[in-house]
């Protein structure tokens, strides 16, 4: 049955015609124990499977600029703390990520299991954190959207980062749009492990769902920094919740922090911004 099984997902991964990285799966490149519910490359190095859903779907970004478009006010903030922030997914939690990424893709395991009263997707998404960024250069109607809704219809900034990761592994990666949020290898390799009443699982795959986002939000053209909680504790970074806030967040100092050297390269105002504001803000860094 094993043999049979690593056939049938060969000959899945081999039929997607979109994909540009598909080695072929042997047996020793993934767990089918009998005593083990789980299917996949959990505990396999060099992680197979999770290198054909990364390379192809969530590849690391190669920009040497990304850019963040945002008020006038939190640019402001930005210059005064001297840093930025990564969020807490759990933000983002009910607005169609995460959650509905699992639903769609068969992975029942992560909303149906349920750790000290929440699902365990919950619990995932609250130790998680993110900074959305964007192309440094965009297609005229991706800039007049990203414009209009996150810097304020033109009355804030884009600021233009220079970032250098310390940790290749932490790297941002390009968000990946589809129909649906649905992933259809995923969808597959999963149906396959219920075939035979196993759950499917990869090495990092509660990470694939912060990646992955319905077409409707692809003209903002994202490139996301993820870092998990206990990779931050491991960097020295402490999660706190700010003044005002109820979401935790990251700090990251400009210049050089843990995770990179982040440094604003340059900061452009908006056709709606107010010069002597600008001006003002400016004059700080």
């Amino acid at each position: 049955m094993p043999k049979e099984f690593v056939e049938r997902l060969n000959q899945i991964i081999q039929n997607q015609t979109d994909l540009r990285y598909k080695p072929i799966i042997k047996l020793n490149d993934i767990s089918i124990g009998n005593s083990s519910k789980i299917v996949g490359d959990l505990l396999l190095p060099p992680y197979k499977l999770r290198k054909i859903i990364f390379s192809n779907f969530f590849p690391i970004s190669t920009a040497k600029k990304l850019s963040h478009y945002t008020s006038l006010e939190r640019f402001e903030g930005i210059i005064d703390s001297n840093s930025i922030w990564l969020t807490s997914l759990t933000k983002r939690f009910t607005e169609g990520e995460f959650d509905e990424f699992y639903k769609i893709n068969n992975m029942s395991g992560y909303r149906d299991r349920i750790e000290n009263g929440v699902s365990l997707a919950e619990s995932i998404v609250e130790k998680a954190y993110f900074l959305s960024l964007t192309n440094h250069k965009l297609p005229i109607e991706q800039k007049n959207y990203v414009w209009n809704v996150f810097a304020q219809n033109h009355s804030g900034v884009k600021i233009d980062f220079k970032i250098k990761f310390l940790n290749h592994a932490l790297k941002p990666r390009k968000i990946y749009y589809n129909q649906d949020n649905k992933n259809q290898l995923i969808a597959d390799l999963s149906e396959l492990a219920q075939s035979i009443d196993k759950i499917f699982v990869f090495k990092d795959l509660s990470t694939a769902g912060f990646y992955n986002l319905n077409n409707n939000l692809s003209i903002e053209n994202e490139t996301r920094i993820l870092l998990k909680e206990n990779q931050a504790i491991e960097l020295g970074l402490t999660p706190f919740v700010p003044r005002n806030s109820t979401h935790k967040i990251i700090e990251l100092k400009l210049d050089k922090n843990p995770l990179c050297e982040i440094k604003i390269d340059k900061v452009t105002p908006g056709k709606n911004c107010d010069k002597n504001e600008f001006k003002r803000i400016i004059q700080k860094l």
